[in-house]
């Protein structure tokens, strides 16, 4: 990290001895930016503007701290000021389809993106960005295509490695998607959410044993990551570990009560195991945390047999 606020003072000095040097500005609000401080870098940018409108660096600059901010609206429009002042800068093209995307404008993002790739094929960034657009899109096969892409470019590419491997799953090829997932650990094994997924693709081609490996190696990482618990605890209960499953759950509910799934996938357990009296209680809770549940018709329905059943063994 640089010496912003010394920088800081000595553009602000190079200003106070020409108000309009505008290199001074905009260097000026960059280190401000730097420090965090978008608001003033906003102003700062804002001044190189006045000074000079046709500064696409200041639009682009201006528009990149308006995104920090969370004024993507605005962000946008001043990336667009910037791509009509200069129609070839990859970068601020790419930048613009970013914030489009957050917007949930992906078919306006993957135009921009479109757009830098064409102007340079070699644009990594660009690439990544339209991948995750073409999947959110649900253009899978289009997302696979543009990581492909990335990694001919930079086969060290964690991102293209890591999105390949989640568009991959999401076409039902588990088998692809751990392979990709197990690339993009060799690249980065502290990342927790690769190891999650590649735990979620062993699922579901019933490798539990691997699954769970996986989904322990994510937890190692990130123990707040509740959905590797319960995923973990489906794996456990599918392989006939009815205890370790409810461990996993009651972990989870411990962390956060409220959360529902933890108490429907206890529910599971404890019925599978036999423990009626315990699959109601969980079921029931999780009734008046969620009475609107997708299974609330079905789970009211196996309360009631099951309370008939204890009935009959309390006759018996």
């Amino acid at each position: 990290m640089g010496d912003y606020d010394g920088a800081i003072e000595d553009y602000t000095r190079a200003i106070e001895i020409d108000p309009k040097h505008v290199k001074a500005w905009n260097y000026c609000g960059i280190a401000r930016h730097g420090t965090g401080d978008y608001h003033g870098a906003i102003e700062d940018y804002s001044r190189v503007i006045e000074i000079d409108p046709e500064h696409a660096n200041a639009w682009n600059n201006r528009g990149s701290a308006k995104h920090k901010k969370g004024d993507r609206e605005g962000a946008v429009k001043d990336y667009t000021r910037a791509i009509e002042i200069d129609p070839k800068d990859v970068e601020v093209l790419t930048n613009r389809g970013i914030v489009r995307a957050e917007l949930r404008d992906h078919a306006r993002a993957i135009e921009d993106y479109t757009r830098a790739i064409e102007i340079n094929p070699k644009y990594l960034k660009a690439w990544n960005n339209r991948a995750n657009a073409r999947s959110e899109k649900g253009d899978y096969e289009g997302a696979i295509e543009d990581c492909s892409r990335a990694i001919e470019l930079d086969p060290k590419n964690f991102g293209a490695w890591y999105n390949r491997g989640l568009a991959r799953e999401n076409t039902g090829d588990p088998d692809g998607a751990i392979a990709d997932f197990t690339r993009a650990i060799e690249l980065d094994p502290e990342y927790f959410g690769t190891w999650y997924n590649r735990g979620n693709a062993r699922m579901k081609k019933g490798d539990h044993d691997g699954a769970i490996g996986d989904y322990t190696r994510t937890i190692e990482i990130n123990p707040k990551y509740l959905k590797a618990w319960i995923n973990r605890g489906v794996s456990k209960k599918k392989k006939g570990d009815y205890d370790g499953a409810i461990e996993d759950y009651s972990h989870v509910i411990e962390i956060d009560p409220k959360y529902g799934n933890a108490w429907y996938t206890r529910g599971i357990s404890r019925r599978e195991k036999g423990d009626y009296d315990g699959a109601i209680s969980d079921w029931e809770h999780l009734l008046k945390l969620s009475p609107k549940h997708p299974q609330a018709a079905a789970i009211r329905s196996l309360i009631k047999k099951m309370r008939a059943q204890l009935e009959k063994r309390k006759e018996k």
